[in-house]
């Protein structure tokens, strides 16, 4: 079995859990005998090309460096799901993969129209929150479907956007906080395109299911 993995960051470009989980089920993988591929984002200091415990690493995509900077985010949202379409586009020519597995949050938008199965790992509540930060005053907000104005509430009140801090400027921007919602929104819908998912808590699960999603 062949399968390609599809991570935003990888190590020792890792930025939060979704990498870590990446690498730990990749180096468990090849050890029963699968091949795999990951598919990640290039940085000066890593080589595109390369082999690590057994793991084939395809460092091709661009993204952002920095996800608490305004500027990275910016790069990350014009650059890495164009990049990442079209690189896994190429690597679907040169391999026979039985599997993609997207991990990171902000890989589902890289996804691509296959006939291959694709599984999207979800670690994280953010991606059912437009502001990617579930935590109001150490506090879980949201149980149910987000709308827009109780987003907009809430966004008015929280202290970081993702891991953005939210400064005077982006609160009371109101484009800023209707791309939020939007993205919010497309990030959603794509769900519907994958296969299978591999929520990895109950809450989770439950979160899937308030989108309709019961596949898991």
């Amino acid at each position: 079995m062949k399968i390609l993995f599809i991570s935003e960051y990888f190590p020792p470009k890792g930025k939060g859990g979704g990498e870590i989980s990446c690498f730990l089920l990749a180096k468990y993988l090849v050890k029963q005998g699968v091949e795999i591929h990951v598919l990640t984002s290039k940085f000066k200091e890593t080589k595109k090309e390369g082999i690590i415990e057994g793991i084939h690493i395809h460092r091709l995509a661009t993204t952002g460096e920095n996800p608490s900077s305004i500027f990275s985010n910016i790069k990350r949202d014009v650059s890495f799901a164009k990049s990442i379409k079209n690189k896994t586009r190429q690597l679907i020519k040169k391999h026979n993969f039985d599997i993609i597995h997207y991990f990171n949050i902000n890989s589902i938008k890289g996804i691509i129209k296959t006939k291959i199965p694709k599984i999207i790992h979800i670690n994280s509540p953010v991606l059912f929150c437009p502001k990617g930060d579930v935590l109001f005053n150490g506090k879980i907000e949201c149980a149910t479907h987000c709308n827009y104005n109780a987003f907009s509430i809430c966004f008015k009140n929280s202290k970081n956007i993702g891991k953005l801090k939210n400064t005077t400027i982006l609160k009371y921007n109101p484009i800023f906080k209707k791309y939020l919602y939007n993205a919010y929104i497309k990030k959603i819908n794509l769900l519907k395109q994958f296969n299978y998912f591999t929520p990895i808590s109950n809450y989770l699960v439950k979160k899937l299911q308030i989108q309709n999603i019961n596949n898991i």
